[in-house]
């Protein structure tokens, strides 16, 4: 699998001090921005309150899985229980 081109970042990834590599769009960015960057800008919006539920809510903070792996897997069970818990809220409403 190839590495994207490009990474669509907020502003608090500022000053990371890498010059080669992926090209990195921040947020709020004027110069050089396409209309289809413009639409993954936007879509990064959408999904960053949710991944800052899953790390709250989805008690990302707390790993006791050991390793890069470890790391992984925590962050695919966070998310499959966010998903999970949708799903419960969503058959309960109905």
């Amino acid at each position: 699998m190839m590495p994207p081109l490009h990474y669509t970042m907020d502003k608090g990834y500022r000053g990371h001090g890498i010059k080669e590599g992926p090209k990195v769009i921040l947020s709020g960015q004027k110069r050089g921005v396409t209309p289809w960057l413009t639409k993954e800008m936007k879509r990064r919006s959408v999904i960053e309150p949710i991944i800052g539920h899953a790390k709250n809510d989805g008690l990302m903070g707390r790993n006791y899985l050991k390793g890069q792996k470890g790391d992984q897997l925590n962050a695919i069970l966070a998310a499959a229980g966010f998903n999970f818990r949708q799903l419960l809220a969503h058959f309960a409403a109905a």
